[in-house]
C-alpha cells in the first residue's frame, strides 16, 4: 500500500480514536455526577468504602481516556498495551473486589459462602494476559483470544451465578424490587458483548488491508466499550440493591427497634410516676 495512503489511514483512525476518548471521558464525568447524586459524597468515611471503590472505578476509566488521547497511535506499541492493559486490569480487580465485599457482607449472613468470588487476584493476572494483545504471531494471538472466550464464557456463567444468588437475597427483603430482570441479564449481555469483541479480534488476524483493518479495530472498539460499560452498570446495580434493600433496611429496622424500645421505657417511667 502507498504510504501516503497508509499514513492518511493513520491519521483518520487516530483522530477517530481521540474523538472516541473524548467521548467516553464525558460519558465517566455524567456517570460519575449520578453516582454522587444518588449516593452521596464519602469524605467522612473510612478509607476505600464500597463508594470510594466505585468511584475510583469511573475516575480510572476517565484517566484512562485521557492516557489513551496522548499515547493513541494505529501502529501497535508494547508501551501502550502495557500502560492500558495494567489500567484496566485494576479496573477489573476493584469491580470483583467491590461485588465481593457487597456478597460476603454480615447482612448476607445466610449466603455468605455461596457469595463469594474465590481467589480474585489470581483471576486479575489472568485477566492482564488475556487482554494484553500480541502482534508479533498471529497463531498466539488466534489461540489466546479462543482461550480468552472460554474463559470469559466460564467465568460469565460463575459470576452470574453469584449475581442470582445475591438477588434472591434481596427477594427476601422485597419480592418486587424494580429492575431484578435487568439486573439478572446483565452478566449474560457482557459475556456476548466480549464474546463478539474476541470473534471480531480472530477476523482481524486475517484482514491485510490496511483501511479494512482499521475498520474492524473501530466495531471491535465498539463491543468492548459497550461491555464494559455494562460491567459498571452490574456494579452499580448491585451496590444500589444492597444499600436500599440490604443495608438500609436493616439499619432503618434497628433504629425503629431502639426508637420503640425508647418509647416503651418512657411509657414505662410515666407509669411509675403515677404510682408515686
Amino acid at each position: 500500500m502507498n504510504s501516503k495512503i497508509l499514513s492518511e489511514i493513520i491519521e483518520k483512525h487516530d483522530t477517530a480514536d481521540s474523538l472516541i476518548s473524548l467521548f467516553f471521558a464525558l460519558i465517566d464525568m455524567i456517570i460519575y455526577i449520578i453516582i454522587l447524586f444518588i449516593f452521596g459524597c464519602e469524605f467522612n468515611k473510612k478509607f476505600f468504602s464500597h463508594r470510594q471503590k466505585l468511584s475510583l472505578l469511573l475516575i480510572l476509566d476517565a484517566v484512562l481516556r485521557i492516557i489513551n488521547l496522548y499515547i493513541t497511535t494505529f501502529i501497535y506499541s508494547v508501551l501502550k498495551e502495557i500502560i492500558i492493559t495494567l489500567i484496566v486490569t485494576l479496573q477489573f480487580y476493584l469491580m470483583v473486589l467491590l461485588l465481593n465485599q457487597i456478597f460476603t457482607d454480615k447482612n448476607n449472613e445466610s449466603l455468605l459462602e455461596s457469595l463469594e468470588i474465590k481467589y480474585p487476584f489470581l483471576t486479575s493476572v489472568a485477566f492482564f494476559f488475556l487482554s494484553f494483545i500480541l502482534n508479533f504471531s498471529k497463531a498466539i494471538s488466534f489461540f489466546k483470544y479462543i482461550l480468552a472466550i472460554i474463559a470469559l464464557l466460564g467465568y460469565g456463567y460463575y459470576i452470574d451465578i453469584k449475581v442470582n444468588l445475591f438477588l434472591k437475597n434481596v427477594e427476601k427483603k422485597n419480592p418486587y424490587f424494580p429492575g431484578q430482570r435487568f439486573t439478572s441479564n446483565i452478566p449474560q449481555y457482557i459475556i456476548i458483548y466480549f464474546v463478539i469483541y474476541y470473534i471480531l479480534k480472530i477476523f482481524g488476524l486475517f484482514i491485510e488491508n490496511k483501511l479494512y483493518f482499521s475498520y474492524m479495530e473501530m466495531a471491535c472498539d465498539v463491543f468492548k466499550e459497550v461491555g464494559k460499560y455494562l460491567s459498571f452498570s452490574l456494579v452499580i446495580s448491585i451496590y444500589y440493591l444492597f444499600n436500599k434493600y440490604i443495608k438500609e433496611e436493616d439499619y432503618d429496622f434497628a433504629n425503629s427497634s431502639n426508637q420503640g424500645a425508647v418509647n416503651i421505657t418512657s411509657i414505662s417511667n410515666k407509669n411509675d410516676l403515677y404510682k408515686i
